[in-house]
């Protein structure tokens, strides 16, 4: 059974001034239907595996909290406003995908390869929802839910780290912002994160856009480098990896809250993957491990924006509004 959640006012008047203020618009600048259209609509559908976003009726993204080949939550899939898919199918698809990484490359997840010894990356360690809930949200446009999950121990299956994320998804101009905040909580010891590339906040792109393919695809991050050679091992505030699709540029832009306090280097590959790790750096430096210990009762807060954007050519795309809006909703 489908429970539908939208940002829609409940108060018909409101409804009926709203529908004027808008028509008044119109008319005083040429505002299209299309525009604001996709300013207003954007709704929350909780089936009983997934959250589904919409925009107008067309399904965005797709948030799954139960799947029972893959043991951590994870987006599924986010296509652009006009529904144009951007991560790679999952699962991948014979003859369309590579078949790599099966249940580990989704569409976008958070985890880690190793917390304690615990791999929750490679999937040997599991992530059980506990909570889900709808936010109310006082801001035309935007929809937003929590999560609570109990990340547990491979051996005994104890809990490790408590998990609270909030999900909140925005209209920006060329597309649409997913600000993706979580805290991490030691629940009963010390838990230390280890030194490795597969740490933290993973995409996984439509197979088109790999670089490697040689369709016209390129990664960029926020110091001007481009694709994986460049860019692999580097600290970032931001990476895009985006191309062409039909007569359309399409992209993902991972933007990093310098709040954090984690500094985030990229774990970036030409095959259509990205990675955005807070607590890695010898293994991309070469230096001396330094693990990172989270003390007993102690949070470390993580956030990250996701620009789901939509241009007609590469020299339409700017990172500008989603980073300016990402920025001013900081804590």
């Amino acid at each position: 059974m489908e429970r539908r959640f939208s940002v829609r006012s409940s108060s018909a008047f409101a409804k009926f001034c709203n529908w004027c203020v808008y028509l008044l618009l119109c008319v005083l600048y040429g505002l299209g239907p299309a525009k604001a259209c996709a300013e207003t609509q954007l709704e929350l559908h909780k089936l009983e595996d997934r959250i589904v976003v919409k925009c107008e009726g067309l399904v965005i993204a797709e948030y799954r909290f139960q799947d029972p080949n893959v043991s951590h939550p994870y987006w599924s899939v986010l296509r652009t406003l006009s529904g144009v898919q951007v991560t790679r199918n999952h699962p991948p698809r014979d003859t369309v995908d590579a078949l790599d990484h099966l249940g580990m490359h989704t569409g976008a997840w958070l985890a880690f390869g190793d917390v304690d010894g615990n791999d929750f990356w490679r999937l040997k360690a599991s992530v059980k929802p506990t909570e889900l809930r709808i936010l109310p949200i006082e801001e035309t446009g935007a929809v937003a839910f929590q999560v609570k999950n109990q990340w547990c121990r491979n051996q005994d299956a104890s809990v490790l780290l408590v998990e609270t994320t909030r999900f909140r998804f925005r209209r920006v101009e060329g597309g649409y912002l997913l600000e993706w905040e979580t805290k991490l909580e030691a629940e009963d010891s010390d838990a230390t994160f280890g030194e490795q590339e597969e740490m933290g906040l993973g995409i996984r792109m439509a197979s088109s856009l790999a670089v490697d393919k040689g369709l016209g695809a390129r990664m960029l991050d926020s110091q001007g480098r481009r694709n994986g050679k460049e860019i692999w091992g580097n600290k970032v505030e931001w990476c895009d990896y985006a191309g062409p699709i039909g007569n359309q540029w399409c992209g993902i832009t991972v933007l990093v809250d310098s709040k954090n306090g984690r500094e985030c280097r990229c774990h970036a590959r030409d095959y259509g993957f990205m990675a955005l790790n807070p607590f890695s750096t010898h293994v991309f430096t070469g230096g001396e491990p330094s693990p990172f210990v989270l003390h007993k009762g102690q949070t470390v807060a993580l956030r990250f924006g996701l620009y789901v954007h939509q241009s007609e050519k590469e020299a339409d795309f700017s990172v500008v509004p989603a980073k300016n809006l990402f920025d001013q909703a900081a804590p």
